[in-house]
């Protein structure tokens, strides 16, 4: 919320966190400068009277690899191995957590609609029935090789997720 909203909600002793940018500075001020001594944020000044949550950082596959190898090192370490624009997405994600998805592979079927394999089995005779459904239901493969062995068998083909 804006500064001018929250002040109402305000009393004295109150910790607040703010978001903005300082107008104006005066040398030789403490950079933790009480917001009453200072009052000058521009009009994108945000308040909020609950402590901000960091928010994890998603990262892929090769990303992982290097926050585990420089996990126990400094942080300089870790962004001497990033390549470029890396640096700063992976400092975050030390920092704050991160998440990883690993990729994902299902079989699909073509056509008018798309329908994706949940599941098949032999029937008595030996043929091959397929049970295709909706994307909530598929069957997620986290191996390529699996996932197009599988396509070839049900005359499919793979969409990566």
């Amino acid at each position: 919320m804006k500064v001018s909203e929250a002040i109402d909600q305000l009393k004295a002793g109150d910790t607040v966190w703010v978001k903005g940018m300082v107008d104006v500075v005066y040398p030789g001020w403490h950079p933790s400068i009480n917001i009453r001594e200072v009052g000058w944020f521009n009009g994108n000044t945000e308040i909020s009277l609950t402590e901000p949550k960091n928010e994890k950082v998603e990262v892929n596959e090769e990303q992982v690899r290097l926050l585990k190898k420089y996990e126990n090192e400094p942080l300089f370490s870790l962004i001497g191995e990033c390549r470029e624009n890396e640096g700063e997405l992976l400092a975050r994600a030390r920092l704050c957590g991160y998440t990883f998805n690993p990729k994902r592979w299902v079989v699909m079927q073509g056509g008018s609609e798309v329908w994706y394999l949940q599941g098949f089995r032999n029937s008595l005779d030996g043929d091959i029935v397929k049970q295709w459904c909706i994307y909530e239901d598929c069957i997620k493969f986290t191996d390529k090789s699996k996932a197009e062995a599988v396509a070839t068998l049900v005359e499919g083909s793979v969409e990566e997720v």
